[in-house]
């Protein structure tokens, strides 16, 4: 377990993280801000390459949207990658099987529903024609019936609208699966959760092709289509990867409570 609490400076020992390493309280009290400046298409972020390649990994993260944000610009988020960090980013094309995928937690403009945005070998939901032109699919599919062909794939719950100048606990799992070369049978698994509720687990997901493509990267982003968004951004605290589920605390409750004096790290 890598528990990444000062930024850019520091890694903490899967010790920290048993003996009460949690938001707000860990190794420092530092907090990550994205912004992207005002008026400006573009994104913010931090890139960790891992230690490791791995089948299966949990990323865990605290976030806050600042008072004033503007939840109707078109955004993306962060989350697992695969693959060379390279391919991070990348978009408008289905991935081969053998060279990326990422899954990025971000929100619906304006709803400001969480989803995944997600990007695999077997993405369907906005693929334009069959050559391999696609957008990335939503998880859960927050777009309605026509591009939620697959019934699975919809909302089980209502989900939970957020709220600028909150913070929230998320969680997602990234298992790539038994590699194949057709789709058929697929058991790459991806799944959500937010303050510790499950919001969606989805088990059907052809990921690649080839064993050689892994987990290998955690991004952190905040990106935005145009320059119609709020000048204030996002903040990060208390990210966790580990190989089994983390959850958001070590005991008890989650501990959502706001940080006190918090320094921004620019």
């Amino acid at each position: 377990m890598e528990t990444y609490c000062e930024p850019r400076s520091l890694w903490c020992t899967k010790a920290a993280e048993r003996s009460g390493c949690r938001a707000y309280s860990a190794c420092s009290n530092k907090t990550v801000r994205l912004r992207v400046p005002a008026g400006q298409r573009g994104g913010s972020d931090l890139v960790k390459v891992l230690p490791a390649s791995y089948d299966k990994l949990y990323a865990r993260w605290y976030f806050q949207y600042e008072l004033g944000f503007n939840f109707s610009a078109p955004n993306h988020g962060g989350g697992l990658t695969v693959g060379s960090r390279n391919h991070i980013g990348v978009s408008g094309n289905r991935p081969t099987g053998s060279d990326f995928a990422y899954f990025t937690v971000q929100y619906q403009n304006p709803s400001a529903v969480p989803f995944a945005y997600s990007y695999y070998r077997g993405m369907y939901q906005d693929c334009s024609n069959p050559n391999g032109q696609c957008y990335g699919d939503s998880l859960p599919c927050v777009y309605g019936t026509t591009y939620c062909s697959k019934p699975q794939h919809r909302p089980t719950i209502t989900l939970p609208t957020i709220q600028a100048g909150r913070w929230y606990c998320v969680e997602q799992m990234l298992d790539m699966g038994t590699p194949n070369t057709t789709g058929a049978n697929s058991n790459g698994r991806f799944a959500l959760w937010l303050n510790d509720q499950l919001l969606g687990d989805y088990q059907d997901l052809w990921l690649r092709t080839t064993a050689t493509l892994k987990v290998q990267n955690l991004w952190l982003s905040l990106f935005h289509h145009d320059g119609a968004h709020s000048s204030v951004g996002q903040m990060i605290d208390n990210v966790v990867v580990y190989t089994q589920r983390i959850g958001c605390g070590t005991v008890g409750s989650p501990d959502l409570s706001p940080p006190t004096n918090p320094r921004i790290v620019l």
